[in-house]
């Protein structure tokens, strides 16, 4: 399967909710770490993406020197208002539009009564794609 950070984030706030809420699914409950296992690689990806956008377009001084926005306690770059459009830009891009390739794993007897509830958020995660055609 392919998905955004957006995706990815969204499906583990959603993993998130259910371990709080259902702890005896003892099955889902392992399956959702060995997922979490395998998408953390691609949230370190993400921010290095994301710092290399940002340090691109990023305020120097005269001398070179990185600025940072002060209302950030310096953990911000600053940047020109033109530079910041282009930075949001190329992050929802990046947010939004790349692909991330895993593996998921598809858990067959999914809790019916919780199916419906999860259903957006673990979809190609943990359950099967509706849309996805039998194999024949």
């Amino acid at each position: 399967m392919k998905a955004s950070i957006k995706q990815i984030q969204n499906f583990l706030n959603a993993a998130a909710h259910f371990v709080d809420n259902h702890p005896q699914e003892e099955q889902v409950l392992k399956t959702i770490e060995r997922i979490a296992k395998r998408l953390q690689p691609f949230f370190q990806e993400y921010h290095e993406a994301k710092y290399d956008i940002e340090l691109g377009l990023a305020n120097t001084d005269k001398n070179g020197s990185l600025l940072y926005d002060l209302e950030s306690d310096g953990k911000r770059f600053s940047f020109t208002k033109e530079n910041m459009v282009i930075v949001r830009t190329r992050l929802k891009a990046l947010l939004n539009d790349k692909r991330f390739e895993f593996e998921p794993i598809i858990i067959e007897d999914f809790p019916v009564d919780l199916r419906e509830e999860y259903k957006d958020f673990f979809q190609g995660f943990l359950i099967k794609n509706e849309d996805e055609q039998p194999a024949s």
